[in-house]
């Protein structure tokens, strides 16, 4: 007999940030457990302070699109389902769109990137797309 098959679900989530400004400077996606992956992810200097969560319930989880050529742009993340048993263990999957300009956009470089919070989960999520 094989593995138990995996079952999953919809997991709850709230954004915490979502800016335009300050993001990393590449494609980024990421759990974040800590201060230190807080200020990895913003490449050493965040713009604002780790917000508070409780680390022994709760995972940070971040997606930056890295440099855009105007401003507009933005992160939506649409879903996080959970999946249970099976040869996973436990995952999380995020689904996720980068949203482009609607309309005129001022002419200028800008690093918008998302952060939400989950129940806590230790394996690394997966991002679709």
């Amino acid at each position: 007999m094989g593995e138990p098959l995996p079952r999953s679900y919809s997991v709850s989530f709230h954004r915490l940030l979502a800016e335009e400004q300050g993001g990393p400077k590449v494609l980024t996606k990421t759990a974040i457990y800590d201060q230190a992956g807080w200020k990895a992810f913003f490449g050493g200097q965040p713009p604002h302070p780790m917000p508070g969560v409780n680390a022994e319930r709760e995972t940070l989880i971040a997606i930056g699109l890295g440099e855009k050529p105007s401003s507009g742009y933005s992160v939506e993340v649409l879903g996080v389902t959970r999946e249970i048993g099976g040869i996973v263990g436990l995952m999380d999957t995020v689904t996720w769109r980068e949203v482009p300009p609607k309309g005129a956009a001022a002419d200028v470089m800008r690093y918008p990137y998302c952060v939400i919070v989950v129940p806590l989960v230790k394996s690394a999520p997966v991002f679709s797309p």
